[in-house]
């Protein structure tokens, strides 16, 4: 099967992860040539890639695009670009003509905006370094008493002291380029309406409980129920691993597997994780159901048990405030490697979401698996960034190992070892380890702390019994594509290779 995949942009989330779940499910996923892809705030030129779809796409057995990329050339330019709406409009419009084969599965993904809570201009407008969080603070104001038309020019929030801190043009701009997101959102939901897209994943990307967001994915709602889009189109908390999912979901078409949910920490399903609008337990369950999966109540009745790590309801964050180590000791986490150990023990495949914290997995249980003699038996493992990120992540693998593909089994045995091995070493030993020590240095001098870093995953891998057994970090292959700490990727090859 050939997959062809427009990502959102030229992260190894975004392009290495979809090829690696594909390689599980034993099926081919074409990405454009990296010159076609964006470079970090640099968009891509759309026009380019729209040829490059037209040119491939009657070869292809099913299609995933990003509107993000295809629209605004790439996720973090869509939150940056002045292009209007009518050209953002007529690209996503492309669509309709794209010279697929009859039958061929188009199935497309698109975010809304976020707006992040902090004065960090690295992915948005270089006014949120100064202005970011007043930003934040007033998109939960204005969700929480909308503009009326009654209310003037300048809304209910006229006289709102967060307002009147940040400059007019700002929020001006700010919010017109809202509007125009907005209005491509909607412009997605009339792809499926008008039978062009067969399935659209309409995610929040890195949202709250509060804030435009919430209200705009709410008003999306409105209009997929009101034109009855109900499996086509799903809205969930999610982002950077749509296209995995997606992948899996084509290469295991007409498979619905039956998930179990388990958590060591049952009041943790109704928590809403960090960066997330929802409970994790409906987070869960979106993604099952777009991943093409059912959920089921009981083990027995389960062809997967998705171990769910709930978030803690503290404080905490990998990337930029780590949990001290007493909070480690404290939790749940010796209890939820006895549960998953004995899951596998009675003969269940059971795949991990580590979402106790975001921005990393948890060292504490990650150890304590490995104790067991569990890591290397997981059908699927994923604590990266956001709990939707990680919990997407863990299905997509689960699902490639469970689904009878009729490709070779030894290929896709050991793509799902490289794969877990992957997701163990850059989710646990470099985002919730080794990240914090090179931070500094991958700010100054990149090329240098990868080379570090290189040296120091090679030392990481011998925690993870088995496999480390089978594998290591090729040399030469450590990476920061952004040029910075945040994310790092490289490549795995046979030991004795």
């Amino acid at each position: 099967m050939r997959i062809l995949l427009l990502p959102p942009d030229e992260r190894p989330v975004s392009t290495t992860l979809p090829r690696m779940v594909g390689a599980c499910a034993g099926v081919d996923v074409v990405l454009p040539p990296p010159h076609l892809l964006p470079a970090f705030r640099r968009p891509a030129e759309c026009d380019a890639l729209a040829t490059w779809l037209v040119d491939e796409a009657p070869a292809a057995d099913a299609v995933i695009v990003s509107l993000d990329l295809l629209g605004h050339g790439g996720l973090v330019p869509s939150r940056l670009t002045d292009c209007p709406a009518t050209d953002v409009v007529t690209r996503l419009g492309a669509l309709r003509t794209l010279p697929i084969r009859a039958g061929t599965p188009l199935y497309a993904a698109m975010v809304v905006t976020r707006v992040p809570d902090l004065d960090d201009a690295t992915e948005e407008p270089d006014y949120w370094s100064r202005h970011g969080r007043a930003i934040h603070a007033l998109s939960a104001r204005l969700s929480e008493r909308p503009a009326s038309p009654a209310s003037g020019p300048e809304g209910d929030s006229a006289d709102d002291p967060v307002r009147a801190g940040i400059p007019a043009d700002v929020v001006g701009d700010w919010l017109n380029r809202r509007l125009r997101n907005h209005v491509a959102n909607l412009a997605a939901l009339e792809l499926v309406s008008d039978g062009t897209v067969d399935l659209l994943a309409l995610t929040a990307d890195d949202t709250a409980p509060l804030g435009l967001p919430a209200v705009e994915r709410s008003w999306l709602e409105g209009w997929s129920a009101r034109l009855r889009m109900a499996g086509r189109v799903f809205h969930y908390p999610g982002a950077d691993e749509v296209p995995s999912i997606l992948v899996v979901r084509l290469a295991a078409r007409g498979y619905r597997p039956r998930v179990a949910i388990h958590a060591a920490d049952l009041p943790g399903l109704a928590r809403v994780a960090p960066y997330e609008d929802q409970p994790i337990l409906d987070t869960v369950t979106a993604q099952v159901n777009v991943a093409g999966g059912v959920v089921v109540e009981d083990n027995s009745q389960a062809d997967l048990i998705l171990a769910v790590h709930t978030p803690t309801g503290g404080s905490g964050d990998w990337a930029l405030s780590p949990p001290d180590p007493e909070t480690l000791k404290a939790g749940v986490a010796p209890r939820l490697a006895e549960d998953i150990t004995g899951m596998i023990t009675a003969g269940h495949q059971v795949a991990l979401a580590d979402c106790a914290w975001p921005n990393g997995g948890d060292p504490t249980l990650v150890a304590a698996l490995g104790a067991h003699g569990a890591l290397s038996r997981l059908a699927g493992y994923a604590g990266w960034n956001t709990a939707g990120n990680s919990i997407g992540s863990a299905l997509a693998q689960a699902f490639s190992r469970l689904a009878d593909f009729g490709t070779d089994s030894a290929h896709r045995a050991e793509a799902h070892e490289r794969l877990l091995c992957h997701r163990l070493l850059e989710d646990v030993g470099y985002q919730a380890g080794l990240r914090a020590g090179i931070a500094a240095l991958a700010h100054d001098q990149p090329d240098a702390a990868a080379a570090v870093l290189e040296r120091r995953l090679a030392e990481e891998i011998s925690r993870y019994g088995d496999l480390s057994q089978q594998w290591r970090v090729r040399p030469g292959s450590v990476r920061l594509p952004w040029r910075r700490a945040f994310e790092c990727d490289f490549d795995l090859e046979r030991t004795g290779a």
